[in-house]
């Protein structure tokens, strides 16, 4: 956790400011205030753990997602269901979005995908147990 520089300023305000790094040689800073020096610290603190928890979602892949989801889910089924979770996720999900970070996963991205499914032959049935099982696995975890 980044610690931040605290400072009353000549208004009566206090100033939490902590470096965010450089950018083309120039520092860059980001500033939280409050009324009392622990009050701009607080905000610098829930910032800073937000920013921190963002950044841990967003850097996952797909592939990494379903392994934590699955992981948590698979004892809270069957293991019937749990087989079938896996078989699609290693044959249709997982090769087809695997590496893609979570993030960047689009609708775009996701329609073609489904179109793909489609075109291949599977049935529509099939294909949303996939598109469900996906949706699963990405609201579960957000």
């Amino acid at each position: 956790m980044k610690r931040g520089t605290t400072y009353q300023r000549k208004d009566g305000r206090w100033e939490c400011r902590v470096s965010m790094g450089s950018m083309n040689g120039k520092r860059l800073y980001k500033s939280f205030y409050g009324s009392t020096a622990q009050e701009a610290e607080y905000k610098m603190m829930i910032s800073m753990q937000a920013e921190q928890q963002q950044n841990f979602l967003t850097e996952m892949t797909v592939r990494e997602l379903a392994a934590e989801w699955f992981y948590v889910t698979k004892n809270r089924i069957k293991e019937s269901t749990a087989a079938n979770y896996r078989m699609k996720l290693d044959k249709h999900i997982l090769p087809a979005f695997g590496e893609k970070n979570s993030s960047m996963l689009t609708a775009k991205d996701i329609y073609a995908f489904i179109e793909r499914k489609i075109k291949s032959g599977l049935s529509a049935r099939y294909i949303a147990d996939i598109i469900v099982l996906s949706k699963h696995y990405l609201m579960d975890t957000h």
